[in-house]
């Protein structure tokens, strides 16, 4: 079996592959953006998948993408950026040999479902974290939680076309040696494609709670405004009436025509505070 690996950036790799494949081959090898799938096409198989970006200094959830196709005796596989699995199993041919090309694609497709899992773990941990966080301390990082919403969506958008690409790999493998081993590889997409969802729903339900808080804590404001304003209103009318600088406004000669109207006043106000409190506006 003869297993050829190329950067897409290599000068005259469109020329070499199109010299040993047909065009509908070459064109899903080098095209510059792809989406996961599974097609059997004249004896082989066009496989594009994808695994989180475990490059130095990338966030995981830049996913980078691997183009492969198969026959019997030959593997052809282009990446853009590195991916971690292929370099894996080229280091792990030394000591575990390739017995076919359809052991070479499960050693792929195990090791990008592999690496996924550990992303998506580690995103459940930190959804975890933040709920905690918020059940316990009453306290939500809101950038943190931006974050994980975001990368879950990124993560979501090829893994759901995976899942599916996925399955019908291991469909096109059934009756063979290696049924059991892509049948489970699918079953694992399948659940950490599931544990992502449940996270993405647990962040939507925190955001919820979020916005219903501070929409309540808004709404206790707003009414406790308007309840002291309601007490406030009387009092300045009352202070507006006794500023109306005319004859015959009463205790204007009294010494203690001011002490009266603050003492009023306070009455006043303490009577609507007291009303207020037994209709419970309060």
């Amino acid at each position: 079996m003869t297993w050829w690996h190329f950067d897409l950036t290599t000068p005259g790799l469109r020329d070499w592959i199109d010299s040993q494949v047909d065009s509908d081959v070459a064109a899903a090898l080098t095209a510059p953006e792809t989406r996961p799938r599974c097609t059997a096409h004249q004896g082989g198989l066009i496989l594009n998948l994808r695994g989180v970006n475990l490059n130095p200094g990338a966030d995981p959830e830049d996913m980078v993408a691997l183009r492969l196709w198969a026959r019997t005796d030959t593997v052809i596989t282009v990446r853009k950026r590195r991916v971690m699995t292929v370099t894996a199993t080229k280091d792990a041919l030394d000591t575990t040999p390739l017995d076919s090309t359809d052991d070479l694609i499960e050693r792929l497709t195990q090791g990008l479902v592999h690496r996924i899992e550990t992303v998506a773990l580690e995103l459940e941990e930190h959804v975890d974290t933040l709920e905690d966080s918020h059940l316990e301390h009453g306290h939500t990082d809101t950038s943190t939680l931006l974050d994980l919403r975001r990368t879950l969506v990124k993560l979501r958008r090829f893994l759901g076309p995976q899942r599916e690409a996925l399955d019908t790999l291991w469909s096109y493998h059934r009756g063979t040696p290696l049924e059991t081993a892509f049948h489970e590889t699918a079953q694992r997409m399948a659940r950490t494609l599931e544990a992502l969802d449940a996270a993405k729903e647990r962040l939507v339900i925190l955001g919820d709670h979020l916005l219903a808080q501070e929409a309540a804590r808004q709404g206790r404001n707003s009414y406790i405004l308007g309840v002291m304003a309601a007490i406030f209103l009387p009092l300045g009318f009352l202070t507006g009436l006794f500023g109306v600088n005319v004859g015959g406004m009463p205790w204007v000669e009294n010494a203690s025509g001011f002490a009266i109207v603050s003492i009023a006043s306070a009455a006043i106000g303490l009577g609507l505070y007291a009303f207020f409190k037994w209709v419970r506006w309060l």
